[in-house]
């Protein structure tokens, strides 16, 4: 009988027993034609085609003096603005903010998102997250009879290495990037009730220690959802059912991207220059109490905890959001999940 351990300092690396998944999961893929690398790769290219062949060390600058800002003579900017002109030039690593519009209840919201496969490709493609990535699932032990069984990072656990059996067997060599969203509604200011509700992506490809350090940048702000407030509905019922609608319309418009590539796959650089065909999944959704009744249509005195092995959500829980119900189709495909 295997033993769950949750904790992850009660293991010992050193007398870990791993079980490696096998097959082709996490296999590495050539980079295809006209297919883009990671934010940073592009840049290093975009440096190496500055240099136009002269081994430039300053490039985007044209010299060494350019680099320091000295107020000497020969500097290729003359003011403020030309400076921040080339500056501007340089890729941005973590993709723009975009604005939407979303009609509920006759009555229309806005919202900014980031794309949600630009910030996965971000997070992959980081060079300081290269050498901490997993790409593929595997069993620990404690012991060598393999009876005691540990769990810690993501890629330990049951989900991940059910999931890659499925996935493999429509697409081999698949490397699954398991997607963590996370939202929390914050107060700004008790003045005028100025609040804003901040949604987060990261991804189980990387060990905890990292997602959960700012310094490490293992988290991205995904998106900002309308806090408006429906003074004009009085009847308290409706404005939550209008609210936790608002809130499913915008979050569906984010991940929608989702469905299609959770099975397809996308081609996706990590930090060091190696091509996979990544697999983004929706993978968990961290939040409280009450935004778990708001993700999952539960009222706020029941539990929030639905099984997702059932054949068909709608049949099990009559209140399930059309979000899930909409992104089921990944699933569907995945009869385990």
């Amino acid at each position: 009988m295997a033993v769950d351990t949750a904790d992850e300092d009660n293991a010992p690396r050193a007398n870990v027993h791993i079980n490696q998944f096998g097959g082709r999961s996490g296999e590495t893929t050539s980079r295809p034609r006209g297919a883009h690398g990671s934010k940073y790769r592009d840049y290093s290219d975009q440096l190496a085609a500055s240099s136009k062949g002269d081994n430039n060390l300053w490039a985007l600058f044209t010299s060494q003096i350019d680099w320091e800002v000295y107020k000497k003579l020969g500097l290729s900017y003359k003011t403020v603005a030309q400076l921040n002109g080339i500056i501007d030039t340089l890729p941005s690593p973590r993709p723009e903010f975009v604005h939407h519009q979303v009609e509920v209840a006759g009555k229309v919201f806005d919202f900014f998102s980031h794309d949600i496969i630009e910030c996965i490709q971000a997070l992959f493609g980081d060079p300081e997250h290269a050498q901490y990535l997993a790409f593929a699932p595997e069993h620990h032990y404690m012991d060598m009879d393999r009876e005691n069984r540990v769990y810690h990072e993501m890629h330990t656990g049951k989900w991940w290495w059910s999931t890659q059996a499925e996935l493999e067997k429509q697409r081999p060599g698949a490397t699954i990037i398991p997607i963590i969203l996370s939202s929390d509604k914050t107060q700004l200011m008790n003045f005028r009730n100025k609040s804003a509700y901040p949604v987060y992506l990261t991804i189980g490809s990387l060990p905890k220690s990292i997602r959960q350090k700012p310094s490490h940048h293992g988290q991205i702000l995904l998106a900002y959802l309308p806090t408006a407030r429906l003074t004009n509905v009085s009847n308290k019922s409706a404005c939550r059912r209008i609210m936790a609608n608002l809130f499913h319309a915008c979050l569906g418009h984010i991940i929608a991207p989702l469905r299609n590539v959770g099975i397809d796959g996308i081609d996706i650089t990590s930090g060091d220059g190696v091509h996979r065909q990544g697999h983004p999944i929706l993978a968990s959704y961290i939040s409280d109490y009450p935004e778990q009744c708001v993700v999952t249509g539960a009222y706020n005195s029941d539990c929030p905890c639905t099984s997702p092995r059932a054949p068909n959500p709608c049949q099990l829980h009559q209140r399930l959001p059309r979000t899930v119900c909409r992104y089921w189709g990944v699933q569907q495909r995945l009869p385990h999940l």
